[in-house]
């Protein structure tokens, strides 16, 4: 079903100032979806400024450097906010710290989001799950409202269709997907620049995180499922932080046979973010469920309070199921 843009007109109409959120460890689409609607609520008049829980993960940064952004965690939102809009995100598993910051706000929210898993976050929410990432919803909504995206507003959504596809190559794309990609070319969204600046800009210490995740990696299931896992001081030992994790969930389905990918990795002691892929012969939306987290078929995600060998016993016995074993 299409998404109904009159609830987001009339969420919009009395708000001025708006704060934009997002989940926690921003991705490509997230933080391209959260710059575009801020570039289009300023079209619209309104003030809007995009905010982080953290930093802005280094292969965005040529993206958030161009727009006024904010850290929750360390900065304050403007004053004379009004109002909210969260993307791509409906869970407060999602948020991490962030949940606990919106609880606190006491202003009128609204959800842009698509994907499957949704808690009530205390407002209206738009969602289509059959959208390729949040950012198609803020596509359509500059046609809603009868504004084109600029130069950056096309690279930003340019970005995130491309990050929630795997540059098109994930099974969500549809002939819809070129086409909205073609148009934000013809805007003047920069398909070369955008890879550059994204995957040809490592920093030297995510280079050696990533050969700690492929030292880890091993094969599980008569290796349908791979695992890798990094621990505090695998970070610790690369300069890295979580933020620098990003992309490494998706090493262990580049094995031939492998139909599930389970990335493990230590936030604080006896905290495990997990991040989990599915070639499409499982549905890892529905284990990451299982353990109050959440997603879509093919890439889901949650949290587990336990040491790292027991998260590993954990997902490994919790994916078991879905290979059939």
């Amino acid at each position: 079903m299409p998404a109904d843009f009159a609830i987001l007109r009339k969420f919009l109409e009395p708000a001025n100032r708006l704060a934009l959120l997002t989940h926690e460890k921003p991705d490509g689409d997230a933080i391209g979806s959260c710059i575009a609607m801020a570039v289009l609520l300023g079209k619209l008049g309104k003030n809007a400024t995009p905010c982080l829980i953290g930093p802005c993960p280094h292969p965005y940064r040529f993206l958030t450097d161009q727009i006024n952004c904010l850290d929750i965690l360390d900065q304050p939102i403007p004053p004379g906010t009004d109002a909210l809009l969260v993307l791509d995100t409906g869970t407060w598993n999602q948020l991490g710290a962030g949940g606990s910051w919106l609880k606190n706000q006491d202003l009128p929210r609204m959800i842009v989001d698509h994907h499957r898993t949704q808690d009530d976050l205390g407002g209206p929410a738009l969602v289509d799950t059959t959208a390729e990432a949040t950012a198609v919803l803020v596509f359509q909504a500059y046609g809603h409202f009868g504004i084109k995206p600029d130069r950056l507003a096309a690279n930003a959504l340019f970005t995130a269709l491309a990050f929630d596809t795997g540059w098109f190559r994930h099974s969500n794309v549809t002939p819809h997907t070129f086409r909205m990609a073609g148009e934000l070319v013809d805007l003047g969204a920069q398909p070369t620049h955008i890879y550059n600046q994204v995957h040809q800009q490592e920093p030297l210490r995510r280079m050696q995180l990533r050969g700690k995740a492929l030292s880890s990696l091993k094969l599980f299931h008569s290796g349908k499922v791979g695992l890798l896992r990094l621990g505090l001081n695998d970070f610790q030992d690369s300069g890295c932080t979580l933020a620098d994790s990003e992309g490494l969930s998706d090493l262990p389905r580049q094995i031939s046979g492998v139909e599930i990918a389970i990335a493990l990795f230590e936030e604080a002691p006896g905290k495990v973010r997990v991040s989990l892929r599915s070639s499409g012969a499982g549905d890892v939306g529905k284990i990451a469920e299982a353990f109050s987290g959440g997603g879509h078929k093919a890439a889901a995600g949650c949290r587990l309070e336990m040491d790292l060998g027991l998260a590993e016993k954990t997902m490994l016995q919790a994916v078991q199921d879905q290979v059939g074993e």
